[in-house]
């Protein structure tokens, strides 16, 4: 019996040993699947702590399925129990330190630089820092910004995302800017270069004291809103059409401006009595470039509207109008102006040009915008094989490189203002392009094959050279945005019904004066903008009576 005894007590040992096991863990980044190093890991009810190599591996030694957790300064705690197997690989995800919003309504700062941060900022300790500390980060970028033509000359209300990383020697890198929704069926160029402006600003900021992880230096990634937008929740936007008519016929560009080639933009709120009788209260809200110096003229006006026009607006309260002037070669315009902040409140933008005002249309695209990085030259994105964005607007370009076809990936191409004549038969090779814009071009006709863009849902031609409606065009089965203002097209074919997706038509400019029986099968057409077709009434009616579910914008 004492034998069996001690031939316990000698197993009982290697029994317990026999329950441990040693695992090997590897983290790896789920994006980019590159290794992890020095990451804390902790296991469960013990004090243990250890750290992942240079490639991203630890080894532990655990009973059963304790529970595991790692941190990392860039990346999302993960703590799971482990596993059965012995060696397993751990995908974390990347974790971004937000800044908040740089708001550049701020600038030029009047008061102590220590106002400038945004409300709720937290950022974790060992953190990458700028200079001395965020306050200075936060003056520095706004105030140079602030301080740049590509700003001074923008003329609209935005609010940019902003990722950049502050790698392990402290320099920013892979500065990428997510675009807000796109407002337009032509990308406005300053939107272009101010996203430009951002992303060399960032890089000019010069070397940061990198971020630490267990007192190593780490990257880190940050994300920033950079915005100029002001809060329009509280407004009422003008919808009355006797009252934008009553304020396109009587505003009047300035002399003085009109003489020095000077445009802007005004945002005007006014109060309006309950009972529909009187306008006081006029504000000036914000200005864009010269804008502050036609205050006078908005003011003038908004005092001159008389009772019978002001009741014409729906109800009391207090009222937006933003107000562009531009210097131009024809009437003006009157479009509308959705403030990123806005959500879904729309204000009827007025735009007086230098020769007299009338109504035209800018429409919103239904289509969400590409988030990917956005390339400015051809042969910059044809070293990323999975190049999504690529703008080309006003190189001076007479052709489109065959290359154009080695972007497969490519979702979003912007030719406007160039000089091309035609587009290569390569361009029907981009099989994920969602959104083609060629406005101010002097394209002819389209490639043979341009129906192979089965993908294409938003189409700007305008302002180019086409005599006769592209019939290539009826193919593209997606496309909800045309875009065939100011060509020399006077005939809709019957075949457009094939377009059973289109939502909005734009034939500004154009010598159409009718429509074919076939457009009322296209069921989900919302606008069709037919600004300056010199159409009679009698055909406006006739127009309408096909349309009548359809939103018509005319003169």
């Amino acid at each position: 019996m004492k034998k069996v005894i001690s031939v316990l007590f000698i197993l009982l040992p290697l029994l317990v040993n026999a329950q441990l096991r040693t695992i090997t863990v590897r983290l790896l980044d789920r994006q980019t699947k590159e290794p992890v190093r020095n990451a804390s890991v902790t296991l469960a009810d013990t004090e243990q702590q250890l750290f992942s190599n240079y490639k991203g591996y630890f080894q532990v030694s655990v009973k059963g399925t304790e529970i595991l957790t790692i941190s990392h300064l860039g990346y999302l705690t993960s703590e799971f129990g482990v596993p059965e197997q012995n060696n397993f690989t751990v995908l974390l995800e990347q974790k971004f330190t937000d800044l908040g919003v740089l708001d550049l309504n701020q600038f030029p700062l009047t008061a102590d630089i220590s106002t400038i941060l945004p409300d709720s900022l937290y950022i974790p300790e060992n953190s990458a820092l700028y200079k001395d500390d965020w306050p200075t980060f936060y003056r520095d970028l706004g105030s140079y910004l602030v301080s740049k033509p590509e700003y001074q000359e923008m003329q609209k209300l935005f609010e940019l995302t902003v990722l950049f990383t502050i790698n392990a020697e402290g320099l920013p890198e892979d500065i990428t800017v997510v675009d807000g929704e796109v407002q337009h069926l032509i990308k406005a160029e300053e939107v272009v270069n101010f996203e430009k402006l951002v992303v060399t600003s960032l890089r000019g900021l010069g070397q940061w004291k990198p971020a630490e992880q267990n007192k190593i230096p780490t990257t880190q990634v940050f994300r920033l809103k950079i915005s100029n937008a002001f809060s329009t929740s509280s407004y009422l936007s003008v919808t009355s059409h006797d009252f934008i008519n009553y304020i396109g016929k009587n505003l009047r560009y300035p002399s003085s401006a009109r003489r020095l080639r000077q445009g802007g933009k005004i945002y005007v709120a006014f109060d309006v009595s309950d009972d529909l009788t009187s306008i006081s209260n006029i504000e000036p809200l914000k200005a864009f470039g010269n804008g502050g110096s036609f205050e006078g003229e908005a003011r003038r006006l908004l005092n001159s509207v008389p009772k019978n026009v002001i009741e014409s607006l729906e109800q009391g309260g207090r009222y937006l109008i933003p107000i562009g002037f531009e210097i131009g070669n024809n009437n003006g315009t009157l479009r509308s102006s959705s403030p990123k902040n806005s959500q879904k409140q729309e204000f009827q933008e007025l735009v007086v040009r230098a020769m007299g005002v009338s109504s035209a249309p800018i429409s919103s695209s239904p289509v969400m915008p590409v988030r990917q990085k956005t390339y400015y030259s051809l042969e910059e994105a044809i070293t990323d094989q999975n190049v999504q964005k690529l703008s080309l607007i006003n190189k001076n370009l007479s052709s489109l490189s065959p290359k154009i076809a080695e972007l497969t990936e490519l979702q979003f191409l912007d030719l406007e203002k160039n000089k091309l004549i035609e587009l290569p038969n390569e361009i029907t090779q981009l099989k994920e392009l969602v959104e083609l814009y060629v406005p101010f071009n002097q394209v002819r006709e389209l490639p043979h094959d341009f129906d192979q863009l089965k993908s294409l849902k938003v189409l700007g031609l305008a302002d180019n050279k086409f005599s006769e409606f592209p019939m290539v065009l009826t193919q593209l089965k997606k496309l909800e945005v045309m875009d065939l203002s100011n060509n020399p097209i006077s005939i809709i074919p019957t075949t457009i019904s094939e377009m059973k997706n289109l939502k909005i038509l734009a034939l500004n400019g154009t010598k159409v004066r009718s429509f074919p029986d076939e457009i009322r099968e296209l069921k989900k057409l919302e606008q069709v903008y037919l600004i300056d077709t010199a159409l009679s009434p009698e055909e406006v009616s006739e127009i309408r009576e096909k349309l009548d579910k359809v939103e018509l914008i005319l003169n």
